[in-house]
C-alpha cells in the first residue's frame, strides 16, 4: 500500500495479490470525496511513499479500520509535503 496521487488528487494505492480472490491488483482509493472521475482513458498514478506490505485481514471489520488507519497516515503526510507537491488534501 502507498500513498499516491491519482491524476492530481491525493490517494492510497495498493499493488498486490489480493486475499480474497488470489488475482493481481491495482487499486486506488482517491481521498478527495468532491473529486468526479473524469471519462479518461489514462489514469497516472505517482507514488510517494511506501506505507504497508499487504496483508490477509481476519475480517472485514478488521480491513475497515485498517484502512482508516492507513487514511488518517497519508493525509498527515500529504498535509506535511502538500506545499511541495502542490495538492490540496
Amino acid at each position: 500500500v502507498y500513498i499516491s496521487i491519482t491524476n492530481n488528487q491525493p490517494s492510497l494505492t495498493f499493488i498486490g495479490t489480493r486475499s480474497t480472490d488470489n488475482n493481481f491488483s491495482i487499486e486506488t482509493h482517491i481521498l478527495n470525496s468532491k473529486f468526479q472521475v473524469p471519462s479518461c482513458k489514462l489514469i497516472e498514478i505517482e507514488f510517494l511513499e511506501f506505507l504497508r506490505e499487504n496483508r490477509k485481514f481476519d475480517d472485514l471489520k478488521d480491513l475497515k479500520d485498517q484502512i482508516n488507519n492507513d487514511i488518517k497516515k497519508a493525509e498527515k503526510f500529504l498535509a506535511l509535503t502538500k506545499d511541495k507537491s502542490g495538492v490540496k488534501v
